[in-house]
């Protein structure tokens, strides 16, 4: 009995696995997990509200804070919810700010009184990762819906675009379709994706160029459609504007791909170099796009800090004296990295891929074994292949070239984060580096995947019906505990 399940397991595409599963995980998660859990949900909520209202660039309230003017009822609601959200669940007064119930949840918001709201963190976002979000909130806004449903149909909305996209990426893809189930089902992923976060159309853009680069690793030649150049371009200003440390990773990886298909001596015929144009141009479109609205967002993202930080500390952060710091003392610097990165953000990195959810100030992750479980199902995934997918036709050799720049791009990215975020959010010299979350490496997990796909034998045949079964099942495991996780904050 147990084997004829199995075997029916293995006939249904892993779309429709994929279809099934988010939409019972996203019913749970729309139902169970109240309001503002969700890092950062608060700044993201006023962020796709102001959007929503037809206010695409955050104005400057006071000092070097940004923000904007909102209902006062409302910013009660949101508020309430993040002082409820962000406590042990013991400390909670009450459910008044529950998402479905309390006085507040059922009231419209008030125009008459208005309040002012801030969220540096939030305001040097682009208007475009705030879309799905925005749709929702001022469909609830023009159905005039109590204020819970302007934060149930902005995480709806998010999540009815990850369900698509994922849906379109697994229909499509022609190689490694179990990497992307795997990580599309991560719980970081859903709980992310059911919220009204800007990092969930920044992943998905991730999950849309990599499709392309799978679908062009198959092939024999560098061939482009003209679809498939205008989803790249869409794909990198999308995560130009979310999260601009992915772009090199992204556009690095087809650069990479067009050398080891193309160079097969040291001449580059013409027709060689007309595969690389649509990689040059998503990265002038891309790149364009982000120094516009740098130059357009320019205060607000210098004062990214201010809300965080005191006057006396955002005066010893500054990107350049910093780098100064870095050449200077190198030595202190690697040591300060290296702990960082292996050591004191073991938590935020190793876990938080996985799930480090939020009701308690991030202090709920995932019980070591089911974080093992999803990394045993996404190294699998880089080793079973389906019975239609396309071969890549690459020579041993080009294989391992090709691997070598995928995880040379993935460590890349991983540092540059890190760096990043030390110049920028850390006063000078700090032996700290805050404000990395693990849930920024998720791309990375895609491209590093792919790097051991190609150097890897498959998966024979006949066990495929095993690993397939293993891999749906321990997607399912973990997102059981995510979902008996955030059903705490109810006791």
């Amino acid at each position: 009995m147990m084997k004829g399940v199995l075997q029916r397991l293995t006939q249904v595409p892993l779309s429709r696995l994929f279809i099934v599963l988010a939409l019972v995980i996203g019913a749970a998660l729309a139902v169970l997990n109240p309001p503002m859990t969700v890092v950062d949900e608060e700044s993201h909520f006023f962020r796709a509200y102001e959007v929503a209202q037809g206010n695409w660039k955050t104005d400057r309230q006071a000092d070097k804070k940004y923000g904007a003017i909102i209902p006062k009822n409302l910013a009660e609601y949101v508020y309430g919810n993040k002082q409820n959200a962000f406590q042990d669940p013991t400390a909670r007064q009450g459910n008044e700010y529950q998402l479905f119930g309390g006085p507040l949840a059922g009231q419209r918001p008030d125009e008459r009184q208005k309040v002012q709201v801030l969220y540096n963190g939030a305001a040097v976002y682009s208007p475009v990762v705030y879309l799905p979000q925005a749709l929702g909130i001022k469909l609830a806004l023009l159905l005039q819906l109590p204020m819970v449903w302007l934060i149930l149909l902005g995480r709806i909305m998010n999540y009815l675009l990850f369900i698509v996209v994922g849906y379109w990426a697994l229909k499509t893809i022609k190689r490694g379709a179990y990497i992307v189930f795997v990580v599309l089902l991560l719980p970081m992923v859903l709980f992310q994706a059911m919220s009204l976060s800007a990092d969930t159309p920044t992943l998905l853009a991730t999950i849309v160029a990599f499709t392309l680069f799978m679908n062009i690793l198959v092939r024999r030649t560098m061939q482009w459609s003209a679809g498939e150049i205008t989803l790249l371009i869409i794909a990198s200003t999308v995560i130009a504007l979310g999260k601009v440390v992915y772009l090199p990773l992204i556009l690095g990886a087809f650069g990479a791909l067009w050398f080891v298909k193309s160079v097969k001596s040291r001449r580059i015929r013409g027709r060689t170099a007309l595969a690389l144009i649509p990689i040059l141009v998503a990265g002038l479109v891309a790149g364009g796009s982000y120094m516009a609205w740098s130059r357009v967002n320019h205060d607000a993202i210098e004062h990214s800090q201010a809300l965080f930080f005191d006057e006396a500390t955002q005066k010893t952060i500054s990107s350049k004296r910093q780098l100064q710091y870095i050449a200077g003392h190198l030595p202190a610097f690697t040591r300060d990295f290296l702990a960082n990165t292996l050591l004191y953000n073991d938590r935020d990195v190793q876990r938080g891929m996985i799930g480090r959810l939020g009701y308690t100030d991030w202090q709920v992750t995932f019980p070591p074994w089911a974080v093992a479980l999803a990394y045993v199902s996404l190294g699998l995934a880089a080793f079973v292949r389906q019975p239609d997918d396309a071969a890549v036709p690459l020579s041993r050799r080009r294989r391992k070239v090709l691997a070598a720049f995928l995880w040379g791009l993935a460590i890349a990215t991983c540092v540059g984060t890190y760096v990043l975020m030390y110049l920028i959010f850390n006063p000078i010299g700090s032996g700290n580096i805050q404000g990395v979350q693990g849930r920024y490496f998720i791309p990375v997990l895609l491209y590093a995947a792919a790097g051991v796909l190609l150097l890897v034998r498959s998966i024979s045949s006949s066990r495929h019906t095993q690993v397939k079964a293993f891999i749906v099942i321990s997607t399912m495991v973990t997102s059981l505990v995510m979902i008996a996780i955030i059903s705490g904050y109810y006791r």
